[in-house]
């Protein structure tokens, strides 16, 4: 197969709107990137535990300054979390909830250029899915079903002993092989339920988006007919341009 020089061919960034459940409701999602340095990543902070909103920012924020995720990039996150909270001056029953631990998902992607590689390290139900215009659907990480969103996922904690293994979390996904235009589609897990349903036809559909109001509508229509659960949904879209 023929393929382009990876140096010619970088991600870019074509859509990314994160929108709350319903409105005056906090927004658990987060998601940051740094296109120049080709990192991307979005997070789902899980809503029965304390204050995810701020946990999963911590993640997002912390994956792009620095994506090589191991244990002292975990502890440094939870010391920014601890740090962001005075615990004695929380009622009981927010100390409580503290001494739980915060949870949240991440999933974030880093791409070499050079070598027309990105790696993808995905924990918990938040999902990447690889479409191409050529081969149609190639692969979803890291859940490749829709039943897989009846299980309980795994997720980041502020508290240390969690069953998340960084080295176990990464996958490598080589795209410099693909000729056709290149989209991956990074999502929160209401919205990855939904595509992962679909497939490739809901996934175009995804990336046929124009806008935030266009999102808000697509959702709402979706939430109304209960096709989706009703979430804040985060939805980035990353194109690599085909071979020309």
């Amino acid at each position: 197969m023929q393929t382009l020089g990876a140096a010619a061919r970088r991600l870019e960034l074509v859509f990314l709107h994160c929108v709350a459940k319903s409105l005056g409701q906090p927004n658990e999602d987060s998601c940051a990137y740094d296109e120049d340095r080709q990192i991307f990543v979005v997070s789902d902070g899980a809503s029965i535990s304390y204050d995810s909103a701020l946990w999963s920012r911590i993640l997002t924020d912390h994956f792009v300054k620095c994506p090589e995720v191991d244990e002292s990039w975990l502890d440094l996150a939870r010391k920014e979390f601890s740090e962001s909270h005075n615990f004695l001056d929380l009622p009981w029953n927010k100390q409580a909830a503290f001494d739980r631990g915060s949870f949240a998902t991440l999933l974030g992607l880093k791409f070499d250029p050079d070598k027309g590689k990105a790696h993808v390290l995905g924990v918990g139900d938040s999902v990447l899915v690889m479409i191409d215009d050529v081969d149609g659907w190639i692969t979803s990480y890291p859940y490749e079903e829709p039943s897989q969103f009846r299980q309980d996922p795994i997720l980041i904690s502020t508290k240390s002993g969690s069953f998340f293994v960084p080295e176990e979390s990464i996958q490598p996904l080589q795209l410099s092989e693909h000729t056709g235009v290149v989209r991956l589609l990074l999502m929160t897990d209401a919205l990855g339920a939904w595509c992962l349903e679909r497939g490739y036809e809901g996934a175009v559909r995804l990336t046929e988006l124009d806008d935030e109001e266009e999102f808000k509508d697509f959702l709402r229509t979706e939430q109304q007919a209960q096709r989706m659960r009703i979430d804040d949904a985060t939805l980035m879209v990353l194109k690599l341009e085909g071979v020309v």
